[in-house]
């Protein structure tokens, strides 16, 4: 049976997709693990830093509200510059970010209220690198 021009064999399109498939399952796990580290390691945060757990619910919230406002306008932003570029923008952003959360100086190198804003803050951008 002869190739009709244009048309791309079966298996070749079926290969790229798993290819593919498993990019875009291993980046969303690492999604969801960046999303919840913080409230998994929320009680040892607590501890070392000198955290309430009223603090802890301002840095988890300062996450999930961004995230939630900014679904509509990271989408906007990620079809302006494009899916290649978007993805490895967010990529890269996630693995800065986090870095800097575990940078948080803490304990006797920092006040509990200087943890907080450097937690809330580098929450607030990990939303809106999350959300795009």
């Amino acid at each position: 049976m002869a190739a009709i021009a244009g048309v791309v064999p079966h298996r070749a399109v079926t290969s790229v997709r798993w290819r593919i498939l498993a990019l875009l399952f291993v980046v969303s796990f690492v999604a969801y693990v960046l999303r919840t580290n913080v409230s998994i390691a929320g009680e040892a945060m607590m501890r070392d830093l000198g955290l309430s757990k009223v603090q802890l619910g301002a840095i988890l919230a300062a996450f999930a509200w961004v995230y939630a406002i900014f679904q509509i306008p990271g989408g906007v932003l990620s079809d302006l510059v494009g899916a290649r570029r978007g993805l490895a923008a967010i990529a890269v952003s996630w693995a800065v970010l986090n870095l800097l959360t575990g940078l948080v100086p803490g304990g006797s190198l920092a006040s509990p209220t200087g943890a907080l804003v450097g937690l809330v803050a580098l929450r607030f951008l990990m939303g809106v690198a999350q959300a795009g």
